[in-house]
C-alpha cells in the first residue's frame, strides 16, 4: 500500500492548584495523547505540444487557486515549491513556470483546484479557460493512503500514484489561429458581415433590374 499520513500529536498538562500552573510538577495531571493524521500531495504539471505530445514546452506560466465559500484564494509557494498559504490577490500568487516542460509543487490537500495559464509558451495559444483539478484520495482503516487520482474539467489528463503521493497533470497547447467561440464576439461579427454581403448583393440585383427596364 501507500504511505501513512503525517501524525500530529497533542497532549495537555493541567493542575488543580491555581498557584502551581505546573511549574513545580506537583498535583499535575496529563491527558491522554490525541492523534490527527494529515495528508498532503504533490502536483506535477507537464506541458506538451498537442500536435506532438512527446514535445515538452518550456515557458508556460500558471497560478493555482481554490474557492473558499464564494472567495477565490491563490496559492503561495516558497522557493522549494512547498505551499505556504493562500492569498486573496492573484498578483501575489506564485507564478509557476515550466522548465524542461514541467514543474512540481507540494503540500496540496485533497479537493478541487483551478489551474490558470497566465502565459503560454512562445508560438502557442493560451488555454481557452481554467482547468479544474479535483484530487481524490482513499485512506484505509490503518490510516494508510491506498488510492490517489485526479479528475479534471476543462481539459488536461490527470493520474495519481499513491506510492509517491503525486498527481501528474498533462496539459497541451496548440499553435495557429484560434476559432471564435460559439456565441462570442467573433460569431457576431460573422453574422454582421454576412448580412451586409446579402444586402449588398440584393442592392446590385435590384439596380440591374432597373437598368434592364
Amino acid at each position: 500500500n501507500g504511505k501513512p499520513g503525517n501524525v500530529n500529536k497533542v497532549q495537555r498538562t493541567y493542575s488543580n492548584n491555581p498557584n502551581d500552573w505546573g511549574r513545580y510538577k506537583t498535583d499535575v495531571g496529563t491527558t491522554a495523547e490525541d492523534f490527527a493524521y494529515v495528508y498532503c500531495y504533490g502536483l506535477e504539471l507537464v506541458k506538451v505540444n498537442q500536435a506532438n505530445t512527446s514535445e515538452k514546452l518550456d515557458g508556460a506560466i500558471f497560478v493555482i487557486s481554490r474557492i473558499e465559500g464564494t472567495i477565490t484564494k491563490y496559492a503561495i509557494f516558497d522557493g522549494n515549491n512547498v505551499l505556504q498559504g493562500w492569498g486573496a490577490n492573484i498578483d501575489n500568487a506564485t507564478k509557476l513556470e515550466t522548465v524542461d516542460g514541467t514543474f512540481t509543487v507540494y503540500g496540496l490537500a485533497s479537493g478541487a483546484y483551478q489551474i490558470k495559464e497566465t502565459q503560454a509558451p512562445d508560438g502557442f495559444n493560451n488555454l481557452p479557460g481554467d482547468i479544474t483539478l479535483n484530487i481524490v484520495a482513499g485512506i484505509d482503516s490503518s490510516n494508510i493512503l491506498n488510492s490517489l487520482s485526479g479528475n479534471t474539467v476543462g481539459g488536461g489528463l490527470a493520474a495519481g500514484d499513491y506510492n509517491t503521493g503525486l498527481v501528474t497533470l498533462t496539459i497541451s497547447n496548440t499553435k495557429g489561429a484560434v476559432l471564435p467561440s460559439t456565441g462570442g464576439m467573433g460569431t457576431t461579427l460573422f453574422y454582421i458581415v454576412g448580412v451586409v454581403l446579402m444586402l449588398g448583393a440584393a442592392a446590385v440585383i435590384i439596380a440591374k433590374k432597373r437598368e434592364t427596364k
